[in-house]
């Protein structure tokens, strides 16, 4: 190579006036909220975030050129790197995916002149947690009868897929779960109800996290099973007494106490 720039190829790193041809690399960091990159609306700029640039010397050996941080645009420019081929690694931050390139690292050349455009995309972690209680008299709509239920099963699906749960964990002692570290999507929750136990809330509906989202509070209720002479009156007595085995007084909804102390639905 001479200092003639007879060479053809673009950039090929030594000018007329002997000098080393320069160029730069330009660094832009993104969110996105649905994690998902054939969706923009959703995207926007993260500020503060560090990056550490290196020349390839060969397949296996790399040289620390530099490092950068994003500004409050979200990107960083590198200026005056000799012409070759970079690596790109940004920085770890808890809490956070890499989206794209999934790796967190990327490659690029750098041509005499010109720059080299780079953009990362990460999404952030959600949350989803609840609480666990039970209802001493068997009425979703009174709150202060309700008591913690530790060592209950919950489980989490991706709504696409309710075959087997993604995930499961175990109430604590103030009756509370919750699942971290989950990707923007959307789930499902489902208990595993114990024997002698009967549901009377529950979250149903789709939760749908974004990134960063906290999806708080999806909480089971349940009661103990009625039985004769549990002592709770669930349904309307026209006495206002607790049921007793006289097959009148009421139980649940459509039961009664036999004669014979057995529990018995009304047809």
């Amino acid at each position: 190579e001479e200092c003639d720039d007879s060479n053809n190829i673009d950039g090929d790193g030594c000018s007329q006036q002997c000098l080393i041809d320069l160029g730069k690399i330009k660094i832009c960091k993104h969110e996105d909220a649905d994690g998902s990159l054939s969706t923009v609306d959703d995207q926007s700029v993260v500020s503060l975030w560090s990056f550490t640039i290196s020349s390839i010397i060969s397949s296996s050996t790399l040289a620390t050129t530099t490092s950068a941080i994003t500004g409050s645009d979200g990107c960083a420019v590198i200026n005056n790197l000799p012409v070759g081929d970079y690596e790109i690694i940004e920085g770890a931050k808890d809490g956070w995916f890499a989206v794209s390139p999934a790796s967190g690292k990327a490659t690029t050349t750098v041509l005499a002149n010109k720059e080299s455009f780079n953009k990362f995309y990460n999404t952030r972690y959600g949350i989803i947690n609840g609480y666990k209680y039970k209802d001493d008299d068997g009425l979703a709509s009174t709150t202060s009868d309700r008591g913690p239920l530790s060592g209950w099963v919950i489980n989490l699906f991706s709504s696409t897929s309710t075959s087997t749960p993604m995930a499961t964990t175990t109430t604590d002692s103030q009756g509370f779960y919750e699942f971290k570290n989950l990707l923007p999507g959307s789930y499902l929750l489902t208990e595993n109800i114990i024997d002698g136990w009967v549901q009377l809330v529950a979250p149903t509906s789709t939760i749908f996290i974004l990134s960063g989202d906290s999806n708080e509070n999806n909480n089971f209720i349940n009661r103990v099973a009625s039985y004769c002479g549990d002592g709770i009156k669930q349904s309307p007595n026209e006495r206002g007494v607790n049921e007793e085995c006289d097959a009148s007084d009421g139980v649940g909804n459509g039961q009664r106490c036999t004669l014979q102390c057995k529990l018995e639905t009304i047809v």
